[in-house]
């Protein structure tokens, strides 16, 4: 197993050295959903996406708040290859967290922020929090037949 803080931290490099998450859903029917996001971070490690109200996503987060997600990069091959797991709670944000959310997703971008408006009601797009639960990173110092992975913490 890795050192603790050396995992920590890979952790969070990896975090902020991609954009794209897997995130994986839920509905009431039972039917898995897996759907590739691009994401931006807080300082908390709260994740935050814009996507359509359509979307079966969406859909699933609005009748089941309990996710998962991985964060890895899909170009790494071999022994390159690392990556973060993660179980989380998400539901679409309004009011005054919609701000918040907004200038982290917008700054992170380095675009200028839509407005809330943009997000609520009659609108196509919503605007997703993903608060981590328990995270993993793979660990790639375990042997044959080891639980391949190892609990980070974010913060």
């Amino acid at each position: 197993m890795e050192d603790q803080k050396v995992a920590d931290e890979r952790a969070r490099e990896i975090i902020a050295k991609n954009v794209f998450m897997t995130l994986a859903t839920c509905g009431k029917d039972g039917k898995p959903w897996a759907s590739p996001v691009n994401y931006a971070v807080d300082k908390h490690y709260n994740f935050y996406f814009v996507s359509s109200k359509k979307s079966q996503h969406v859909k699933n987060i609005m009748e089941n708040q309990s996710v998962s997600f991985a964060v890895f990069d899909s170009r790494a091959r071999g022994d390159d290859i690392d990556g973060v797991q993660v179980t989380a709670k998400a539901r679409v944000i309004t009011g005054l967290e919609l701000l918040s959310a907004l200038k982290v997703i917008f700054t992170l971008k380095a675009r200028k922020p839509r407005p809330k408006e943009d997000f609520l009601g009659i609108a196509k797009k919503r605007v997703v929090k993903v608060i981590p639960t328990t995270v993993y990173k793979y660990d790639r110092t375990s042997e044959p037949g080891e639980d391949l992975r190892q609990k980070v913490s974010l913060k």
